[in-house]
């Protein structure tokens, strides 16, 4: 049987913004856990606008399409730090 520990900060201010993080942070926990993920990649939509992030983080990109691009690094650790595109997928 397997144990998973998951180490979480609760913000004092449940706001939806602070919700969703924590939940996004748990469920990539328990992803890499489970299935072995490379630490610090998962898919978004979109770079976030929340949260606090760390150089070298790659967000890959969930909605992939023509023209757009396979995902994003985290570039300058930060809240939410500075994000670059890489990937241009073809038109």
């Amino acid at each position: 049987m397997s144990v998973i520990k998951v180490a979480i900060h609760m913000p004092e201010e449940y706001d939806r913004a602070s919700m969703r993080e924590l939940i996004d942070r748990m469920v990539l926990a328990i992803n890499q856990t489970t299935t072995g993920a490379p630490e610090g990649r998962e898919s978004r939509a979109a770079v976030p606008t929340g949260g606090t992030w760390k150089r070298g983080h790659i967000l890959y990109n969930s909605a992939p399409s023509a023209a757009g691009t396979v995902g994003w690094i985290c570039t300058a650790s930060g809240t939410p730090g500075t994000w670059k595109a890489f990937g241009t997928i073809a038109a």
